[in-house]
């Protein structure tokens, strides 16, 4: 990647916050390649973030309930009907960056999916209670045993696996929801296991929209709103990557 293309990623990737890691250990992404993805989920809304929300809780968002009452009564609602595109436009950013930038190579999905040992995951009937959407044909899980990696790396010849989860808000930037201005907020969770199926990486990054819509009378632009959120995809996994390049 020409140091042009470089500097405007790193430029983007200042906007996303490094929040929190389980380990100091530096790690270079492309020691790690082949790397397969193998989950990419997110919640479904987007709603209010508030900072008393506990650290232990998802939001208002996630409850069976309300996903099941949202399905019927946001089915116009663009922040609604988005929510595959979203964990689906991640899912394709974090191969095409872990290739230009990682400097990875990337199992095709469809070796993945199509693997025993994949199949074989996200079949315990807590599934069922799960309430986070997927890009196109992830199964239901949200972390993998080292057995259980290492066979699924062995069968499909990777040497990491990758998982990202993310969290998507709409956030009053200035101002209140009657009168001021509306942004978004995204936080993204990755983990990489390695090629013994040890958790190696366990990272949170945090961004914020530059641009803001009005909000009057809580009534703002939801197209709108719902544009702001691929380039926050963009910045936390450039940062993500970036911070895997030795």
């Amino acid at each position: 990647m020409d140091m042009k293309k470089y500097l405007l990623v790193l430029i983007s990737a200042l906007s996303a916050v490094f929040i929190g890691c389980s380990s100091t250990k530096v790690i270079n992404i492309a020691d790690l390649s082949p790397v397969a993805i193998v989950n990419v989920a997110a919640n479904q809304t987007l709603p209010y973030y508030s900072d008393e929300t506990r650290e232990d809780e998802y939001g208002d968002d996630e409850g069976v309930l309300t996903v099941t009452v949202n399905k019927f009564l946001a089915k116009e609602n663009p922040e609604f009907l988005t929510r595959l595109d979203r964990v689906d436009y991640a899912d394709e950013v974090l191969a095409k960056t872990l290739v230009e930038i990682g400097g990875c190579e990337v199992v095709d999905k469809d070796k993945v999916i199509d693997s025993d040992t994949y199949k074989s995951l996200g079949n315990s009937p807590l599934a069922l209670l799960d309430t986070r959407c997927r890009a196109i044909d992830y199964k239901v899980f949200y972390d993998i045993n080292g057995k259980k990696a290492r066979l699924l790396e062995q069968e499909i010849g990777a040497k990491s696996l990758v998982l990202l989860e993310f969290k998507f808000n709409k956030m009053i930037m200035k101002g209140s929801k009657l009168s001021g201005r509306v942004g978004g907020r995204a936080q993204m969770n990755a983990k990489v296991y390695d090629d013994k199926g040890k958790l190696i990486i366990d990272r949170d990054y945090l961004s914020t929209s530059f641009d803001t819509i009005e909000i009057s009378k809580l009534n703002y632009d939801r197209d709108a709103l719902v544009e702001l959120f691929p380039p926050l995809i963009e910045n936390l996994i450039n940062q993500f990557v970036l911070d895997c390049v030795n």
